[in-house]
């Protein structure tokens, strides 16, 4: 599907998986917004009136929009699944306080909350997320404990029909978190094989020699300029260390220069958790 720029946020406009996703959570945030106004409308011209529980659950419903809005005006991602969660956790604790507190079918959708957190990719937002369900949960449990519950607005049903129904409804939200969990890996699976063939382009194509090593110096990786530089094809460097290739009569300054700047890339790469890189040359026998 095509995404037009104004759909998103000017700071990912260009940037086609961060657009798929800005756009794919406005989608959904706007749609139940939408769906929120168009009961809270409905509702009142079928009823003719409007009760607290009522109000405040199209209200909600239809205030789950703003995620989307701010995700449209900021491009916070992250920001924008925190207050989705918010709005998501005082809905269900609003649902739940009209239909039986702790003991209302729609409790458990608790636990979804922190679930689309998740998505953000940001474990500070997924504790505040659980955070934020936990806290609900707590206020609920104690209006129960101590029996100050409004009065129940449970549908004239069967109280295990209900149930289902609430059920089935979390089921169908739950695959919707599935698709969008599966989109964001592929996204990032997709991206990760175009950084990586863009890398091997650029390495494949470079004049100079680049290699990687093994935090023990050898040779895990080298470039096809091996062969015009060395006289060397990559597969045989590896496992190798360039003290193995260098000429013997080489200046020590210049050995104990590559062995610094060794030394320094692979304690900057052990303190950083990553990768470190350096440039030396090498007089091939």
């Amino acid at each position: 599907m095509q995404i037009a720029d104004w759909h998103v946020h000017l700071n990912v406009r260009g940037r086609p998986r961060h657009m798929r996703r800005h756009a794919s959570f406005i989608r959904q945030h706007i749609a139940g917004g939408t769906v929120g106004l168009l009961g809270f409308i409905g509702f009142f011209v079928v009823t003719g009136s409007m009760d607290v529980f009522a109000a405040g659950a199209f209200g909600l419903l239809a205030a789950t929009a703003l995620p989307g809005i701010y995700l449209r005006l900021t491009g916070h991602l992250a920001s924008s699944y925190a207050l989705s969660s918010l709005m998501l956790a005082i809905l269900v604790g609003w649902l739940c306080l009209w239909t039986g507190g702790v003991d209302s079918p729609a409790i458990f959708w608790l636990a979804i909350v922190p679930l689309e957190a998740a998505l953000s990719a940001s474990r500070r937002t997924a504790i505040l997320a659980a955070s934020i369900s936990a806290t609900v949960f707590a206020g609920l449990l104690a209006l129960s404990v101590a029996s100050s519950l409004p009065p129940a607005h449970l549908p004239s049903l069967d109280p295990f029909l209900v149930r289902m129904i609430a059920i089935v409804a979390a089921i169908f939200y739950a695959g919707a978190l599935a698709m969008r969990t599966q989109l964001a890996y592929q996204l990032a699976e997709d991206a990760a094989d175009s950084e990586e063939a863009r890398y091997r382009m650029v390495a494949d194509n470079a004049s100079d020699l680049i290699t990687r090593h093994a935090i023990d110096g050898t040779i895990v990786f080298a470039t096809p300029a091996s062969r015009r530089l060395l006289n060397i094809t990559p597969d045989k460097l590896l496992g190798t260390r360039f003290s193995d290739i260098a000429h013997v009569e080489e200046a020590q300054a210049e050995q104990a220069e590559q062995k610094q700047a060794m030394s320094e890339a692979f304690s900057s790469a052990l303190r950083q958790g990553g990768e470190a890189g350096f440039e030396f040359s090498v007089t091939a026998p």
